[in-house]
């Protein structure tokens, strides 16, 4: 007799674990509305954020090419108004106006030794691309 009963409470104590871990993984699986009421720290997109992983990636390809400022320009204009104004004081937009102004230097100084024409005109491009993206330094300009 006891060992009926050990076995029986035994075995409901194991059907009870079972049905409560049953229970808690389709609750919090199957359930998508769960947690969507308050999103938490990690889901809320820092202000800026996009602007600058498009800005970083963009310095790290350091690719000046027409092509690849038009892409760029694409992209910075889908990442919306809010998102390029909070942009504007990260420190990568900084990053982003030295970068562009030390292509114009190259470009100036490429000026001297090589074709002036094409060197002034990629000089341009560079000046109307920061223009469009939102930077007016009057360091950026075309060596006149």
């Amino acid at each position: 007799f006891p060992v009926c009963l050990f076995a029986t409470l035994s075995l409901s104590i194991i059907i009870f674990i079972l049905a409560i871990t049953a229970f808690l993984i389709y609750t919090t699986d199957g359930d998508p509305d769960r947690g969507a009421e308050e999103p938490t720290r990690a889901q809320v997109p820092v202000p800026g954020e996009a602007a600058s992983q498009l800005i970083s990636i963009f310095l790290q390809q350091n690719n000046w090419q027409p092509e690849n400022l038009e892409k760029f320009e694409a992209n910075w204009q889908k990442i919306g108004p809010n998102e390029r104004q909070a942009a504007v004081s990260l420190p990568v937009m900084n990053r982003l106006k030295n970068a562009i102004y030390k292509q114009i230097l190259e470009e100036r100084a490429m000026m001297a030794v090589g074709d002036a024409d094409s060197a002034r005109q990629k000089q341009q491009l560079l000046v109307e691309f920061a223009q469009r993206i939102g930077i007016n330094d009057p360091a950026i300009a075309v060596d006149p």
